[in-house]
């Protein structure tokens, strides 16, 4: 009976057209379809992962490019417009006046870092090494003063015996000094591939706005829209608002550093942007300046040079609310740990990286929690929700 009922079943032509099929039939269908689509994923799974390894050496570079491209937008629309409406030829020159920006401060930082190493390794295989005699004040100071004074003191009086004393440590400065060199002006090479990839991003920026909308949409659906708006603020108000106020005081300081006469201007100079970025300020390096500046040089130029970088360490109090705009800006603590954690995982393009990518992710979270959160029904007072005890 058993038999006659499956051939029943099998033969009969209500089943074919229903397409019943066995129990083993639909087992080895299923196996063959997961087994295919196993196949397919991994093999798009395999491309992405090796367009991604090919790509990883230009990624830093990609995606500095990017903001840069972002973050200069608007000033590229206007130069545009100036322009006659010539996408090509606009980003062109807004690419020029950037590797110009870059290039010229950078090259005179690296030959200040190089000339002040040359010339202390010049003037000590001459016998001519020689510092001043540091300030009274200087051993006044908590928990440095006191050992800053000693070592200070002993250099200036006889430098030999200071460099034998402290032979190891002298050592393992001078090699870390000669790696951060080498890694300034690699990451100055970088800025300036970036800075010519934004200026191809600013020329296909149409194409790039259309690829950008389309990415969100298809990722959030009908919040896309908001979110890239979202996006793109967050990414202009944090490289202008931080990046670029950092850019500006380090300049500025700079300025003063070698109109001033100071010693290692291109060193101080990086130091200044570093601390910048991470939300530090510039007074840790300024502040020892201009008390180098008393000691040293004359009551007018002490004054003047002190006036000039008093003004710098408090400048970001008026430029950042200029720069930043309108939006709620990212908690200095998202700044800190972005530029601090970028260093550490990709080096200085990481430092300005780290700090506008932490900070997209910051917005875009809170923005995700919030629109969330208002799609959730609030509770009446009638309900038993509401009126359940605690």
């Amino acid at each position: 009976m058993a038999r006659l009922q499956n051939d029943r079943t099998t033969d009969h032509p209500l089943s074919e057209s229903l397409n019943v099929r066995s129990p083993m039939e639909n087992n080895t269908r299923t196996g063959a379809f997961s087994f295919d689509t196993f196949i397919r994923l991994a093999l798009l799974v395999g491309l992405f992962v090796w367009c991604s390894l090919i790509l990883a050496p230009f990624i830093y570079i990609v995606i500095w490019g990017m903001i840069l491209a972002i973050s200069t937008f608007p000033a590229f629309v206007k130069l545009r417009k100036a322009m006659g409406g010539h996408d090509k030829a606009a980003a062109l020159l807004l690419t020029v006046i950037g590797l110009a920006i870059f290039a010229v401060p950078g090259y005179f930082i690296l030959n200040s870092i190089i000339a002040s190493v040359t010339e202390m390794k010049n003037a000590y295989a001459a016998g001519t090494l020689a510092l001043p005699h540091p300030p009274d004040e200087v051993e006044s100071w908590p928990l440095i003063g006191k050992p800053l004074h000693e070592i200070w003191s002993l250099a200036s009086t006889n430098i030999t015996e200071a460099i034998n004393r402290y032979e190891s440590q002298l050592l393992g400065t001078v090699t870390w000094v000669a790696g951060g060199v080498g890694k300034i002006a690699f990451a100055l090479v970088k800025f300036l591939f970036s800075i010519i990839i934004a200026g191809v991003f600013l020329m296909y920026s149409k194409s790039c706005e259309r690829f950008t909308d389309s990415f969100f949409t298809k990722l959030l659906g009908t919040r896309g829209p908001l979110f890239a708006d979202i996006a793109e603020k967050t990414i202009r108000n944090v490289a202008r608002g931080i990046i670029g106020v950092a850019f500006i005081q380090a300049i500025a300081a700079a300025i003063g550093f070698y109109l001033g006469g100071i010693p290692f201007a291109g060193p101080l100079t990086v130091l200044c942007l570093v601390l910048c970025i991470i939300q530090i300020g510039v007074g840790i390096v300024v502040i020892p300046v201009m008390i180098y500046a008393f000691s040293t040089f004359g009551t007018l130029h002490a004054v003047l040079l002190s006036s000039w970088l008093t003004v710098i360490m408090f400048s970001d109090n008026i430029l950042k609310p200029i720069f930043l705009g309108k939006g709620a800006p990212v908690p200095t603590m998202i700044i800190f740990l972005g530029s601090i954690g970028g260093f550490l995982l990709s080096g200085i393009i990481g430092l300005f990286i780290g700090a506008v990518i932490l900070s997209l992710g910051y917005r875009l979270f809170m923005t995700w929690i919030e629109t969330e959160v208002e799609h959730i029904p609030v509770t009446s007072d009638d309900s038993p929700k509401a009126n359940r005890p605690l």
